[in-house]
C-alpha cells in the first residue's frame, strides 16, 4: 500500500502545471481588472486634486512612483499580511495623505479637507479592484483543483460519470463528518494537539477507505477486508509520508524563490490533497481479490 501510494504521488507530479496554469490565468485576469482600474482611479484623483488647487504642482508619475515605493516596502514574503494591509481602506487613506503631503508640502494643507472625499473615493475603488483581483486568483486556484482532480481520477481511479458524481457527494458528506469530529475532539474533549491530530488523521484515513468501499467494493468484497486496523494504519502512514514529501518540496521551492515558490507550493498542495484522497480508490481498484481470511 505504501509503495503504491508513493508511486501515485510521484506519477502525479507531472500535473503540477495544471493548477499552476489556472492560478496564473486567474492572476492575469485579475491584473487586467486591477491595473486599468487603479490607473483610472488614480487619474480621477489627480484631476480632482488639480481642480481644487490650480497652483499645485502634482505630477502623476511622481505620485504613482511614490505609491509603488510604499507598496514595495511591504513584506511580501509574508503575502497574507501584506495583502491584508493593501486591502485596508484606512491604510490606503493614510498612505495617500502622507504621499500627497510629501509631494505638495504646504499646498496640501490648504485643501486637505476638500481632498479627503477624493482620497476616500480612490481608496474605496482600489480596495474593490484588489478584491476582484483576489477573487480571480481564488477562482483560478479552485478551477485548478477540479481540473486536476479530473486528470488524476482518470489515471488513479478511473470511473464513470455516475461514480464520479457519487464520489463528490460522498466526499461532501464525509467532510462534514470529519469537521464535526474535529470540533468534538478539539472543543469538547480538549485533548492535546498531537493526540487529536493522530486520532483525526486515522479517522480521515478510515473514512477515505470506507468511501472507496462504497464506490467500488460494495458487493464485490467484504467491508472488513477494506476497512480494518491494518489498512487504516497503512493508509494513514502512506498519506503522512506523502504530506512530508509535499512539505520538503515546498520548503525547498520557497527557499529558492519566495514568490515563485509560493505558487509552486499552492499547486503542489492541490496535487497532494487529490492524491491523498484518491489513493484509497486506487488501492481498492488495483488490489487483487484476496482470500476470505486476508485484507487488501
Amino acid at each position: 500500500m505504501i509503495k503504491k501510494g508513493l508511486q501515485n504521488f510521484f506519477h502525479s507530479l507531472r500535473y503540477v502545471f495544471t493548477p499552476l496554469g489556472t492560478m496564473l490565468l486567474g492572476l492575469a485576469v485579475g491584473l487586467s481588472v486591477l491595473v486599468p482600474g487603479l490607473l483610472a482611479a488614480l487619474g480621477t484623483l489627480i484631476e480632482g486634486l488639480r481642480a481644487l488647487s490650480a497652483n499645485a504642482d502634482l505630477n502623476v508619475d511622481v505620485l504613482a512612483g511614490a505609491l509603488r515605493s510604499s507598496l514595495g516596502s511591504l513584506d511580501w514574503t509574508r503575502g497574507g499580511g501584506a495583502l491584508r494591509t493593501v486591502l485596508s481602506q484606512e491604510w490606503l487613506d493614510s498612505l495617500i495623505n502622507q504621499t500627497l503631503r510629501d509631494i505638495l508640502g504646504m499646498d496640501f494643507a490648504a485643501f486637505q479637507h476638500e481632498a479627503a472625499a477624493l482620497i476616500d473615493a480612490f481608496a474605496a475603488e482600489a480596495v474593490r479592484k484588489a478584491v476582484v483581483f483576489l477573487v480571480c486568483w481564488v477562482l483560478g486556484f479552485v478551477a485548478g483543483f477540479f481540473v486536476l482532480r479530473f486528470q488524476l481520477r482518470r489515471d488513479l481511479a478511473r470511473s464513470g460519470v455516475l461514480k464520479t458524481l457519487a464520489a463528490a457527494l460522498v466526499n461532501a458528506v464525509f467532510l462534514l463528518l470529519f469537521l464535526a469530529a474535529l470540533g468534538a475532539v478539539h472543543i469538547l474533549l480538549g485533548w492535546s494537539v498531537l493526540l487529536s491530530t493522530v486520532l483525526l488523521f486515522l479517522l480521515l484515513s478510515a473514512l477515505s477507505l470506507l468511501e472507496a468501499y462504497l464506490l467500488h467494493g460494495r458487493g464485490a468484497v467484504e467491508l472488513r477486508r477494506v476497512v480494518n486496523w491494518r489498512t487504516v494504519w497503512l493508509f494513514a502512514l502512506t498519506n503522512l509520508l506523502i504530506f512530508l514529501l509535499f512539505l520538503a518540496l515546498s520548503l525547498a521551492a520557497l527557499a529558492l524563490d519566495p514568490l515563485a515558490g509560493l505558487f509552486f507550493a499552492l499547486a503542489l498542495l492541490e496535487v497532494t490533497v487529490n492524491v491523498m484522497d484518491l489513493n484509497a480508490e486506487s488501492f481498492l481498484l488495483s488490489a487483487p481479490q484476496p482470500p476470505s481470511n486476508q485484507t487488501i
